[in-house]
């Protein structure tokens, strides 16, 4: 049998103690079966019978398949909320379907909600079942905040549900049946039983007010005296007013298990339940029941296209998901702490160095809490005396954007008073940048044991963009970059557990290696194979330098890199990220981070041969919409994950930045999930404590217990590390990994 399964919980933040209170399966018929528990409004802990969580696992474990929609956060909470019980909870993956992976392959960069899929693979929507939800959700609230002032409604800032943000009420979805029970409103529901049988609560039989006058025989048939009866209560309205004492009753009467007229007055009674009752399972139900239809579609395309194997692959990623997540980031309080005074005393610093250039220059400036403000861009723009560089889309006025700042910076003289106040001006805002992430650990993070760490939980989503790039939220582990800002990076305040040692492997320039072996770009796979070797020693940042600056890399070859650190070279390393990250010839924008006119044009002549694979990238999206990964030899030889590419609204053409930039990354993230899977299956082979704690773009992060033995750990590193490198091959390329150890802190590592 075939079910779709869906969760209501009391939020997102599953280890901070939210629960699912409601399941619904969906079976092949599109016969809901569901089981709603109450939440104790004080504590909002999920009270779910014991009776019940044994039943809801046998059908689940005896199911065929089970369609999800975004599966790992159905299954984490009902995972934690069987060891809450402290029940088992077997789930195989291998029967598991994922509406929102399917979504993604079919269409990468539409909306994978299920709402959006709805309407564009069905033609119907669920927006009815979501308004009255919300609408008797936020009258139920306001019910509870005003007679129930116990209760532990949804808001923000409370630390068990640190997601909270603007629609709170989602996670109340109990309260509208809690109030309900509380108030004592009508349920609706009664059961007819035989009285003969079984123990009652009311007799409806002959004598009672409730009985029917009319017999079978004299006034005809069983159908017939029912027919009667209906047509005797609908003119009987006393009587119909006193049908709400049936409520929640058990009828007594002679004729079950057949037809009875009790089941009259149980259907009346049905029409007289408070709709609190009810909404939140009628709109879960249409939620499984909606993913049922949606994957039965989404399976019609995938197969249609040929895109099976590349899905079944996809699917391999869904146990190491939630496995990471649980394992979580280990973060040192102390550290965190110390980063934070660092960069509050650094970020008021540079403040009051913009501060004091302005009122040098006769200007009273209030520099602004986030980004901007009209201060600000009246003493750039009219102080300082700078020309705009860009301008806002929505309104026209000059940017004061990253964009900007880099400009000035390449452009501007070093000892002149506006570089002075553009560079403090970046640096207190990439300081209050770092500020609000380490804000956000605080929020997010879980203390472990009595110690002075905690782990984070990132809520991790392999469609979060229109590549294969992962996103991760709640709180985002994606932006943690290797680069040192003022000598501190955020990876100081991470690191392994006591007792715990961390290993990273990181993928060598691998978005460099996919197009230059695909291209064939000869110069680039000699730099790439003979890493060792002079001039460049396998840096492609030299060898762009000795394009751009020959006399200056004549002069002090692989010196160059500390010669001209800050400068040349910087800018050198900035231009290539640019290019890589999709900056086009015709923007300038790959010029002015190298500080050279006609850089890219000048690069892109040297390797002509990438020139072309990117001008063959934007034909083929030009005229079929996408393009596709490097074609996985161990899937499918014959093509790549579809990756839809971006349109601009003029003229409704491919954007030039993104084929090769989305063949590329999406490659190279197609790579790295293979590597996920792989290290995984190993790591859960092991009869130790091990896995992956962190993916961040082409790094993995793996957390071993510390190891006695002389060798420690890194014959198990030496694998993890074969097992990445095991994707070039799948790919056709070779896709070397760096290894380092970690031992105390994740900003500081040794390669081994």
């Amino acid at each position: 049998m075939i079910y779709a399964l869906d969760t209501e919980s009391t939020g997102l933040d599953l280890y901070h103690g939210a629960r699912p209170y409601l399941v619904t399966l969906c079976d092949g018929d599109g016969v809901n079966t569901w089981w709603e528990w109450d939440v104790e409004p004080e504590t909002r802990k999920v009270v779910a019978p014991r009776r019940d969580l044994l039943e809801l696992r046998e059908v689940i474990d005896d199911a065929e398949l089970l369609v999800l929609q975004n599966a790992k956060f159905d299954y984490v909470g009902l995972r934690l909320l069987y060891e809450d019980a402290g029940l088992k909870f077997p789930w195989d993956w291998a029967k598991v379907r994922d509406t929102l992976l399917a979504g993604h392959l079919l269409a990468s960069n539409h909306p994978h909600d299920l709402t959006s899929m709805v309407v564009e693979y069905l033609g119907g929507h669920t927006a009815p079942y979501d308004e009255r939800l919300e609408a008797c959700v936020k009258e139920a609230r306001a019910v509870a905040k005003g007679q129930y002032p116990t209760w532990q409604l949804a808001k923000r800032g409370n630390p068990t549900m640190p997601s909270a943000k603007k629609k709170v009420w989602k996670y109340d979805a109990w309260v509208p049946r809690a109030v309900a029970k509380r108030q004592g409103l009508l349920t609706g529901e009664c059961v007819v039983v035989n009285k003969k049988t079984g123990p009652y609560d009311i007799y409806i039989g002959r004598g009672s007010k409730w009985g029917n006058p009319y017999q079978i025989g004299p006034d005809g048939d069983r159908r017939t005296v029912l027919a009667k009866y209906r047509e005797y209560l609908s003119e009987q309205k006393q009587l119909m007013d006193l049908l709400p004492e049936l409520d929640g009753k058990r009828l007594g009467c002679f004729c079950k298990p057949l037809d009875c007229h009790g089941d009259i007055l149980a259907g009346l009674l049905a029409r007289l339940r408070h709709p609190w009752w009810t909404v939140c399972s009628e709109y879960a139900n249409s939620d499984s029941t909606s993913t049922l239809y949606l994957w039965l579609r989404q399976e019609q395309f995938i197969e249609k296209r040929g895109l099976g194997a590349i899905y079944d692959e996809r699917l391999k990623l869904l146990p190491v998901v939630p496995a990471i997540e649980q394992r979580g980031v280990a973060v040192n309080r102390a550290r965190l702490d110390e980063l934070e005074h660092v960069y509050r005393e650094e970020s008021e610093e540079a403040g009051a160095v913009c501060i004091g250039v302005a009122r040098r220059l006769g200007c009273e400036l209030q520099l602004p809490k986030g980004g901007n403000n009209k201060s600000l861009t009246t003493f750039v723009f009219g102080g300082l005396g700078l020309s705009p560089v860009t301008r806002s889309k929505k309104t026209g006025a000059p940017s004061l954007d990253k964009t900007c700042l880099d400009h000035w910076l390449a452009t501007l003289p070093t000892k002149s008073k506006q570089y002075t106040f553009i560079k403090s001006l970046r640096f207190k805002r990439q300081r209050n940048t770092s500020l609000s992430y380490l804000e956000g650990y605080r929020r997010f993070w879980v203390p472990l044991d009595a110690s002075d760490w905690c782990l984070l939980h990132p809520s991790l989503n392999m469609t979060g963009t229109d590549t294969l790039r992962w996103s991760s939220s709640n709180p985002n582990e994606q932006n943690i970059s290797k680069k040192e800002i003022g000598g501190f990076t955020l990876r100081h305040c991470m690191g392994p557990a006591p007792g715990r040692e961390w290993w990273s492997m990181d993928a060598k320039n691998i978005e460099l290696r996919i197009p230059a072996y695909e291209a064939n770009e000869d110069e680039m796979i000699a730099l790439f194979e003979r890493p060792d070797e002079p001039p460049y020693y396998g840096s492609y940042h030299l060898l762009v330098f000795d394009t751009l600056h020959p006399e200056k890399f004549n002069l002090h070859g692989a010196e160059c890199k500390e010669v001209y650190a800050d400068t040349w070279y910087q800018w050198t390393k900035n231009g290539n990220f640019a290019v890589q990250y999709g900056a086009v010839e015709e923007s300038g924008t790959a010029d002015r981070a190298y500080h050279v006119p006609g850089a890219q044009k000048r690069i892109q002549g040297r390797f002509r041969k990438i020139k072309k694979l990117n001008d063959r990238m934007i034909t083929y999206a030009e005229k079929y919409g996408y393009v596709e990964t490097m074609p996985d030899r161990s899937v499918d030889p014959d093509r790549g994950y579809p990756l839809l590419c971006t349109r601009n609204k003029w003229d409704h053409g491919v954007s030039p930045t993104v084929p090769l930039n989305y063949h590329v990354s999406g490659s190279a993230m197609w790579w790295m999930a293979k590597a996920m899977v792989r290290c995984h299956e190993y790591l859960e082979g092991l009869e130790i404590d091990a896995g992956i704690v962190m993916q961040v773009h082409d790094e993995l992060v793996f957390d071993f217990p510390r190891s006695k033995r002389p060798q420690g750990n890194l014959p198990h590193a030496r694998i993890l590390q074969c097992k990445m490198e095991q994707g070039g091959e799948d790919l056709g390329l070779p896709t070397p990994v760096s290894r380092k150890y970690h031992d105390s802190t994740w900003s500081e590592g040794a390669s081994v």
